[in-house]
């Protein structure tokens, strides 16, 4: 008959599942979705537009307000996940939104602002390194630098806060970043 394997007709479709499905069911498909009126419909541009600019204000609005920079990574990776799963989930009620735009914006927004977090993270642990060493021993400088609890700011504050009374009883003032990071965090 017309589905026999010996006619060559037979094709792999995106929804076959991997099987080859006979050129007169691919036919039967299309002339029973033109019937009814189902195809796949885009989302309207301004939605694409709209959706974009949310997920890049998300993803960097996680990255600014999450102090663990793995746990915002973690965070932005869910939050691309939910929009891919969110695109499927249109697909499936026949409508195509662009998977590439969306996906790209939490990327590019996640890489460029943890290399800013990176970038201003070093240009601060310099400053703190030569604050800190007109004030404390290197040695001692070393070990409090590879603290864990004085990353996280717990030390840093009190130790800063030392240090700045001791700044401000000498009379130091100024508009250097090193006596401006002393007033900042002395607050």
């Amino acid at each position: 008959g017309a589905t026999a394997e010996s006619l060559h007709d037979s094709q792999k479709t995106p929804l076959s599942q991997g099987k080859a499905m006979a050129g007169v069911e691919i036919h039967a498909h299309i002339a029973n979705q033109l019937l009814k009126n189902y195809s796949l419909r885009d989302i309207p541009y301004f939605c694409h537009v709209i959706w974009i600019f949310v997920a890049t204000i998300l993803s960097a609005l996680i990255l600014i307000f999450v102090s663990r920079f793995e746990r915002a990574v973690l965070l932005s990776i869910i939050l691309g996940l939910v929009y891919l799963v969110a695109i499927i989930l249109l697909f499936e009620n026949g409508h195509v939104a662009n998977l590439i735009h969306i996906e790209l914006a939490v990327i590019l927004s996640t890489g460029a602002l943890s290399l800013y977090r990176f970038m201003s993270g070093e240009k601060e642990g310099k400053i703190v390194k030569e604050t800190f060493s007109k004030y404390v021993a290197p040695h001692v400088l070393n070990e409090l630098l590879k603290s864990a609890d004085f990353s996280a700011g717990v030390q840093r504050e009190q130790l800063f806060s030392g240090v700045s009374n001791v700044a401000t009883a000498k009379g130091m003032r100024g508009s250097g970043p090193h006596l401006q990071m002393l007033e900042r965090v002395g607050r």
